[in-house]
Order: structure tokens, then sequence, then C-alpha cells
């Protein structure tokens, strides 16, 4: 059994809440990276190609899918001075990072997946998005509290 609390946020707010779960969830030496929101979605970070130290953008338009989760369409990628379409960037940091369980890549589709639930699984508790909306700040979501554990 569980208690629904309908949660609105700002993209402030949001943003904050995926930082610091993104930040617990980083492997220490690996891929660092940070999500900005603003009219898009935008992954930021740093990593290590044939051993040099290079920092990368993706900007990415944000829906959610059946399941409530955020899902990052890629519409372009920065990597330093290189140019690469997004599913390869997207395919070498999967081949090459372990992202934790919170994100999920596919490559071919250009898309990272954000699960939600896996970042409040130890707790418990579900999150499901119902509004994702940047352009009026508009962000909806229902989260499930268990009523005994």
């Amino acid at each position: 059994k569980y208690a629904d609390v309908s949660v609105a946020m700002n993209k402030d707010q949001l943003e904050a809440a995926i930082n610091y779960y993104l930040k617990r969830s980083q492997k220490k030496g690996a891929i660092r990276y940070r999500f900005v929101l603003d009219r898009s979605a935008i992954l930021m970070g740093t990593t290590k190609i044939l051993g040099a130290k290079v920092s990368f953008t993706l900007y990415t338009k944000p829906t959610l899918d059946a399941d409530g989760n955020i899902v990052l369409k890629a519409k372009s990628v920065a990597v330093g001075s290189l140019n690469a379409p997004p599913s390869f960037i997207m395919g070498y940091v999967k081949n090459n990072y372990d992202l934790g369980r919170i994100a999920k890549i596919d490559a071919k589709r250009q898309t990272i997946t954000l699960d939600l639930n896996q970042m409040t699984k130890k707790q418990g508790i579900r999150i499901h998005g119902e509004k994702l909306n940047l352009a009026t700040d508009d962000i909806d979501f229902r989260v499930s509290i268990p009523l005994d554990r």
C-alpha cells in the first residue's frame, strides 16, 4: 500500500534534485557530469578520451515515457573540438563508463532515460512524472510513499 502525493516544482528545483542523485551515483574517477535545465535539458561534464581530459555538452529535449521517467532525446552534442554525431558520443560513453542505474543510454535512439524509481529504490518510494514542460516551467510528479515496510 502506498500514499500518493502530488509534487509540483520548477526547473531549478528539478535540476537540483536530479543533480543531487547524479552526484551520489557517480563513481570516483569516472565521467563527471551535471544536469542543467534551461529551454532544453543539458548534460555537461568532463571525461578522458585517449588520455586527454575533454569537456562535453549534450543538448536534449526532455519528455516523459509511459513509466513516468524522464527521457532526454539528443538534439546536439559538443565534445571539446570534436565534431561527432550524438549517437557516436552516446555509444562511446555507454561502452566506456558506468553511469549507474539511474541513467540508461540508448545510443541508437539517441536517448538517455533517467530512471526516477532507481533514485529512491532504497527507500521504497516510487516517482512518476505527470507533466514536464520547460517552456511554461510546469513540472509535476506523483510520489508514492510506502505505508508499511
